[in-house]
């Protein structure tokens, strides 16, 4: 639509193989697409104008320096407690793991993982569906669910 601005995410991801597949699937699904490959360039592009947030955040934990937890902490006690969260992650320790659900993620998602499920849980996150995603199974957090990987280009993620 003519006029209407476009899902603003956030990618915060220090694998540049990840972001670039990553960015790329978002891009070509109509999603304007910031990255930060690290925490502090996450919380810089956080403390912004409040019309200039993402309308969502893709998550990494295991980033250099500060972990991907201590990120969403600062966007839940300084800035928006219900901006949605998606994790997207290859390491998360059980204890990093509930408090991801206290602070409670839109969706928590282990690598490796397809495209279409990740693009489906940021879909569902800004209350959207895009029809042919709509039925991909996303893992809930506080679930045991787990989606199949898949073999899709993230799937490698």
């Amino acid at each position: 639509m003519a006029g209407v601005p476009a899902t603003r995410v956030l990618v915060v991801e220090d694998d540049p193989e990840v972001v670039y597949v990553l960015c790329g699937q978002l891009t070509a699904h109509g999603y304007e697409v910031c990255h930060a490959p690290h925490s502090m360039a996450a919380f810089h592009m956080l403390v912004t104008p409040q019309e200039a947030l993402p309308h969502v955040v893709i998550l990494d934990i295991g980033l250099p320096g500060v972990r991907g937890v201590a990120v969403l902490e600062f966007i839940r006690i300084h800035l928006c407690s219900d901006l949605p969260v998606v994790v997207l992650t290859g390491v998360a320790t059980p204890e990093e793991e509930q408090r991801l659900k206290e602070l409670g993620v839109s969706a928590f998602l282990r690598k490796p993982t397809s495209g279409s499920i990740i693009l489906s849980a940021v879909a569902e996150a800004v209350g959207g569906r895009a029809s042919p995603l709509q039925h991909s199974p996303v893992r809930r957090a506080g679930t045991s669910e787990q989606p199949n990987a898949g073999t899709g280009p993230l799937a490698a993620m």
